[in-house]
């Protein structure tokens, strides 16, 4: 509905290539004019990361897009949309489209600030990446600055006025820090959490007593939890090991069984909200218990190799 509003008589279809990727047709669509137009009309996680403009979609044998012939072709390019540099741009400028030209493989020259760090090509692993190199550097600007879709100029001034600002802060004291409830600091009262917990109970189908806590997310946290909802095997990392000898089953499933009960990371499961809750879109709720799958097969040691491979491409179909 959003593609027909923007564009009329457009033939367009969605792909997952690692990224969200629109390809449409005819090629004299701009995709850079599309992509903004869907930004204006779509909620952040389901805009395209790529828009590829092509003379006509492949169709299969019954007329149907052929949906496999465009997941073979190379992602479209990142080049980011032209846009004229009106004067010199500010030392500090210069070293921003340096990092981000090195982290999205983009031309320095070709980024403006007015593009923003999706625009460019950029995703919530690279953010983290154009993070850290920033905070080498001793710049300091939120996360959300990227994920808002803010300027790189508006990215500069924050990143000048944070300098600024610490320099006219005196140090702080030796003073020990006082302890806090991250709830109570986001304005969140006995029964909101109560609502919050009601909702992960019935999202998890378990009972009060199966949540030890519940907790809220940082906008990069909420940002991979939404970067899933695109691809459930984004952020999935999968290892495969060989065991010499015989291998007691029943105390490795044990070893892990402690694993977990010490880390509660590992009990720990991320909810997209229906709607924003007390704040939230998305929150962490820890479990008492470790909930995972544990599954045990036999094969004879020639198809090894073949039993592994085919386990490991069915998990991560399952995400």
């Amino acid at each position: 509905a959003a593609l027909e509003a923007s564009t009329a008589h457009l033939a367009a279809a969605i792909v997952i290539q690692r990224k969200l990727v629109l390809y449409v047709s005819p090629d004299t669509v701009d995709p850079h004019a599309l992509k903004s137009a869907l930004a204006q009309m779509l909620p952040k996680y389901m805009v395209p990361d790529h828009v590829d403009a092509l003379a006509s979609l492949p169709l299969t044998k019954v007329g149907k897009v052929d949906r496999k012939a465009l997941a073979a072709r190379p992602l479209p390019s990142l080049a980011p949309k032209p846009l004229p540099l009106a004067e010199p741009v500010s030392e500090t400028f210069a070293v921003l489209q340096q990092m981000l030209a090195g982290i999205l493989a983009v031309d320095a020259a070709s980024i403006h600030p007015q593009h923003t760090f999706f625009e460019l090509g950029g995703d919530s692993i690279s953010a983290v990446q154009f993070m850290l190199k920033g905070k080498a550097k001793g710049w300091q600007f939120p996360v959300t600055m990227l994920f808002e879709g803010s300027s790189l100029a508006a990215l500069e001034q924050h990143i000048h006025t944070s300098a600024l600002d610490r320099s006219s802060t005196p140090l702080p004291t030796s003073e020990p820090v006082a302890t806090f409830d991250q709830w109570t600091t986001l304005g969140v009262d006995g029964s909101g959490l109560d609502q919050l917990y009601a909702q992960a109970c019935q999202e998890l189908s378990v009972p009060r007593t199966d949540v030890f806590d519940v907790l809220p997310t940082s906008s990069l946290q909420e940002e991979f939890v939404v970067s899933t909802v695109k691809d459930p095997s984004a952020y999935m990392m999968q290892f495969a090991f060989t065991v010499p000898g015989a291998l007691d089953i029943d105390r490795y499933q044990q070893c892990w069984t402690r694993l977990f009960q010490r880390h509660p990371i590992l009990r720990t499961k991320f909810l997209l909200l229906d709607e924003d809750q007390c704040g939230q879109t998305t929150v962490q709720v820890v479990l008492n218990d470790a909930d995972y799958e544990w599954t045990t097969g036999e094969c004879t040691e020639t198809d090894l190799t073949a039993f592994a491979e085919n386990y490991i491409v069915q998990d991560r179909r399952r995400g």
